[in-house]
């Protein structure tokens, strides 16, 4: 019982970007942009996903957005996470 104690201590201080493992995106403009990415690493100090040659990053601008090899999406939010929408 004592083990179960700890490991919820731990889930309580662990940051929601560790939890956050992948997002999906749905009804982009271009469909080979729409899938599952998951967590790489981190970009400007926030947490980047990747999928295939797509990524989703927060970039210098302090603009979320999606790209390959050039921008193809951007949002205007900061928050730690992607936009849910946008």
């Amino acid at each position: 019982m004592k083990k179960f104690g700890l490991y919820l201590i731990i889930l309580v201080f662990i940051p929601k970007n560790i939890l956050a493992t992948f997002i999906e995106v749905r009804n982009a403009g271009l469909d080979s942009i729409n899938g599952i990415y998951t967590q790489s690493d981190t970009y400007n100090n926030k947490v980047r996903f990747v999928n295939g040659v797509y990524q989703i990053r927060f970039n210098y601008s302090e603009l979320w957005e999606i790209r390959d090899n050039a921008t193809l999406f951007q949002n205007t939010t900061t928050d730690d996470f992607p936009p849910t929408s946008g």
